[in-house]
């Protein structure tokens, strides 16, 4: 210092005690600076947290304890690396789209050993969760070869050559997270007529829904899980399966779609089966409902080759 500090200040300037000429103390300077660092490091922290990892060049189901599987927003789920699927628009049935409305997924994928989830990420304006009259449903699926060994075109499989599909549908999560969805709720200022149920005991009304009682699963007013199960061999031969052992859940969030389905790895001979260390071919379809898409109309990508990972 160039100049000697005496007197009864020198104590408190050396400590920082006394205000400048501004009223700021250099203990309240190197206060806010430390504080402003910190901020900045808990700023950076945060950010590589939740930063996903760059896109990986190869679809990898990775091997994890914890599987997560029906948190689509997980920190688990978002320190996998993703994988970009192109999609293309049918050209099979009328209309046929000029352009994609929806270009690519981001899919992930994780297993225990015991089940397998995959994670799917797709960028969609609209919402869209409802089924009625001239109003269709977002949804996506995958599909997996019941044979490996010689799988056939991504259409629906082809005869004696089975394929199953695991079918994620919106209208099914709304169904679940806010209670069945009937006419009223899509058409509310429609004129709705007396019911059976309303007039009669639920053992009788219901023998006038010939779809619940016979156990129809798209009948199911209280639905378990927002997936469909089905079996195929080829077009016009798609089935409902009622073994109904997968599971998962949807979000929308800042314009995007965000689904996981998940399933046992394990299963019958006459189904899909997923073993650790192998391969296993996987296909993807997305219907946008905003687009009029539904059944054959919808957004799809050929077989893309998983990587199991072993435990």
């Amino acid at each position: 210092m160039s100049e000697t500090i005496i007197g009864s200040e020198a104590p408190f300037r050396v400590l920082g005690l006394l205000e400048d000429e501004d009223g700021v103390t250099r203990n309240q300077v190197l206060i806010g600076g430390g504080v402003g660092i910190a901020a900045v490091a808990i700023g950076l922290g945060a950010y590589y947290l939740l930063r996903e990892p760059p896109l990986a060049d190869e679809f990898i189901s990775h091997s994890r304890d914890d599987l997560s599987e029906k948190d689509p927003l997980s920190q688990t789920w978002r320190r996998i690396p993703g994988y970009k699927v192109e999609l293309q628009p049918q050209a099979v049935t009328q209309p046929i789209p000029e352009e994609r409305s929806v270009s690519e997924l981001i899919v992930k994928s994780m297993h225990d050993d015991s089940r397998i989830a995959f994670h799917i990420r797709w960028e969609d304006d609209t919402k869209n969760e409802r089924e009625a009259m001239a109003r269709f449903r977002d949804a996506v699926a995958l599909q997996l070869p019941v044979n490996d060994k010689n799988p056939p075109v991504a259409f629906m499989g082809a005869k004696g050559s089975a394929v199953n599909i695991f079918h994620w549908k919106a209208s099914w999560q709304k169904d679940i997270d806010d209670g069945f969805q009937d006419v009223a709720d899509s058409f509310p200022n429609i004129f709705e007529d007396v019911t059976p149920e309303k007039i009669m005991e639920g053992d009788t009304s219901v023998q006038f829904y010939p779809g619940r009682v016979v156990g129809n699963s798209l009948s199911d007013q209280d639905k378990s899980s927002p997936i469909e199960e089905l079996v195929a061999e080829g077009f016009g031969s798609t089935t409902t399966d009622e073994s109904m052992d997968s599971d998962g859940k949807g979000v929308y969030e800042d314009g995007k779609w965000f689904a996981v389905i998940s399933f046992p790895m394990e299963r019958g001979e006459d189904r899909a089966r997923v073993e650790p260390g192998s391969n296993k071919n996987v296909a993807f379809a997305v219907w946008d409902g905003a687009h009029q898409e539904v059944g054959a109309r919808k957004h799809w990508a050929n077989w893309q080759s998983l990587e199991v990972e072993e435990a």
